[in-house]
């Protein structure tokens, strides 16, 4: 009695109809009931109903075998009207002396306890939610085996939600390039010298396809031995938008650099063609000389290439974009391409009976075809069929989003395709870099692909290329559709005009060569002409009006087409022409106003006086 009294637990004999017919003290610390508040009375009566029939099942087994124990675990009614839980023990007491008609009873208040593993197990439930839910893969390693991984993280290996019972190895999902980092990381986990670290990694999914992953990793102590604990981020579409950001930035840097070059470039060509021409004129057709100012033009007009392809890299070339069937560009371009193709290599050209418009620049499509078909060709160096196909193609959003920056919608697709050499992985993720080329030393600049896909970009679509070592390349490029074809043409007429009149031209240009060499031109072409080499002489110049003000646009200290503005607010001319080596902006031909044309350098003499007719037939009343 001693030893129940000064227990901490509940002590108790029952009679086996559940009589209590003693109680310890302690009864009052956990259920604030004096013992002889409850002696002589059913226990039933002090717990919850729903465990009144287990306590009395567990006293009839008891009748049965009185030395047996048995537990349960139940609820008991506070004086004050609240609820305790209860652990108890029940067997016989003394049964040799008292058979089965008397009962011990040991409880012990788990209140607390059981407060404590309900709020463990609600934390467990929502951690397991937070983690079976989230968007980011997580995985714990045991001995380089996968023991426990969410289903985000089956997703991202390509593994079905049972895959788990197999017990994948780590490695296999891992790519060759992956396992230098993964072994060092390993190594200084292992020496303990990181508990946690962090590592970018190519992964490979369950069918072969490849995805790079961020993997923070950490050691923890997993069913009572030690692990790695795995969180991994899909980085593939981050790394993609990244690599675009990267060659968006390295286009906008060649861009500059293409645009500053261009202006005082082309002023050379423009001055070394003009020049050529006029020496041609005045030597024997059929001499030597005649035959040194010819080398002379093709160089100079293959350095004017070569800066618009810069441009075109750049996307900062001039384009004149119209409506246009690409259907009908394709047939134009076999007719000639056959000649230059030669008897080894044929162009075979598949249309669709109607093509849809799209808007773009005649010329610079058909540069790009036009690069493409001889690509193939130099692909193909023992000949053979390139194909080239226009295709109309409505692109699900998904097709769409794989392309880069399209939309969802009606494209016109023209595809190029040879059965060449190919391309390995490494060199078709460089074939768009400016001066990359496969091709030998001296044969190629290296602009040829990086300005097609300029230009194809800065028309609003996109270029994908689909290639293999010795399975040929596949070019696709992928214009928008016009929805309105209907566009009223712009510019000058082309009519004939019956006679060359001779104009009043001032010259506004800061170059003193290239000012030189313009006059002569337009004084040898029958025409007064000024010039002006700064904006302040011109305005001087221009007090008495002229017909016509030829200007380049990069002036000293002003923009061409606000000089020229300046000057027909005054009425000092009626029309203009600007000049400039680098891409004339609408927004400098706008403020420039009416019967105003633009000339990108470099150009001959013709193009210059066939302009100035041009832009005189725009003058009203002329």
């Amino acid at each position: 009695k001693a030893l129940t009294q000064h227990s901490l637990d509940i002590w108790a004999l029952v009679g086996a109809q559940g009589i209590v017919r003693s109680m310890s003290d302690s009864v009052a610390v956990h259920l604030g009931w004096l013992p002889g508040e409850m002696e002589g009375r059913p226990l039933g009566e002090f717990l919850a109903p729903e465990d009144v029939d287990r306590l009395q099942e567990l006293l009839d087994e008891l009748a049965v075998d009185p030395a047996e124990v048995r537990s349960f675990l139940a609820r008991a009614r506070h004086r004050s009207g609240g609820w305790r839980t209860l652990e108890a023990t029940v067997s016989g007491l003394m049964p040799a002396l008292l058979g089965n008609e008397v009962f011990v009873l040991n409880a012990r208040d788990v209140t607390a306890r059981e407060r404590t593993e309900a709020a463990l197990r609600e934390v467990e439930y929502r951690f397991s939610r937070l983690v079976e839910q989230a968007l980011t893969g997580i995985a714990v390693l045991q001995n380089g085996r996968i023991v426990y991984a969410n289903p985000r993280f089956l997703e991202l290996a390509g593994y079905p939600p049972g895959a788990l019972t197999e017990r994948p190895r780590v490695l296999a999902m891992l790519d060759r390039s992956a396992l230098p980092a993964l072994r060092d990381l390993r190594t200084e986990l292992a020496t303990g010298s990181r508990q946690a670290g962090r590592v970018q990694l190519m992964g490979r999914r369950r069918d072969g396809s490849r995805v790079e992953v961020d993997v923070a990793t950490s050691v923890v102590d997993f069913e009572g031995r030690p692990a790695l604990l795995c969180t991994v981020t899909d980085m593939t579409e981050t790394r993609a938008l990244q690599r675009r950001m990267t060659e968006a930035e390295k286009v906008e840097a060649v861009g500059l650099l293409a645009g500053g070059v261009a202006h005082d470039f082309n002023n050379l060509l423009t001055g070394i063609l003009a020049w050529v021409d006029i020496a041609s004129d005045d030597v024997d057709p059929l001499g030597p000389v005649a035959n040194a100012l010819f080398e002379i033009r093709v160089s100079a007009e293959r350095a004017a290439e070569l800066t618009r392809q810069l441009l075109a890299f750049g996307r900062r070339q001039l384009l004149d974009p119209r409506p246009l069937d690409l259907g009908e560009a394709a047939v134009r371009l076999k007719r000639w391409m056959d000649r230059a193709l030669g008897a080894n290599h044929r162009l075979l050209v598949t249309v669709p009976e109607v093509t849809w418009p799209i808007r773009a620049d005649r010329t610079e499509v058909e540069r790009a075809l036009t690069a493409l078909v001889m690509n193939a060709q130099d692909a193909m160096p023992a000949g053979g069929d390139i194909a080239l196909t226009v295709d109309n193609v409505t692109l699900t959003a998904d097709r769409a989003a794989s392309l880069g920056s399209l939309r969802q919608g009606d494209h016109v697709v023209v595809t190029v395709r040879d059965s060449g050499v190919g391309m390995d992985d490494a060199t078709r993720r460089r074939i768009f870099d400016p001066f990359f080329t496969t091709k030998p030393q001296g044969a190629g600049t290296g602009l040829g692909l990086a300005a097609v896909q300029g230009t194809v970009l800065q028309l609003g679509g996109a270029i994908e290329v689909i290639t293999s070592p010795g399975a040929g390349a596949t070019f696709r490029l992928h214009f928008p559709r016009l929805a309105d074809p209907a566009e009223p043409s712009t510019g000058p007429s082309r009519e004939p005009m019956p006679q060359r009149v001779p104009r009043t031209v001032l010259v506004v240009e800061d170059d003193p060569q290239l000012g030189r060499i313009l006059r002569r031109i337009l004084v040898d072409g029958g025409h007064m002409v000024r010039l002006a080499a700064s904006p302040a002489e011109a305005e001087t110049l221009a007090a008495d009006p002229v017909d016509l003000v030829v200007c380049d646009v990069e002036l000293p200290g002003r923009n061409g087409a606000d000089l020229v503005g300046a000057l027909r607010a005054r009425q000092a001319c009626r029309a203009a022409i600007l000049i400039s080596g680098r891409p004339i902006t609408d927004d400098e031909l706008i403020r420039a106003g009416r019967a105003t044309v633009r000339l990108q350098k470099p150009f001959r003499p013709q193009p210059l006086l066939q302009a100035v007719e041009d832009v005189m037939r725009m003058v009203p009343g002329r």
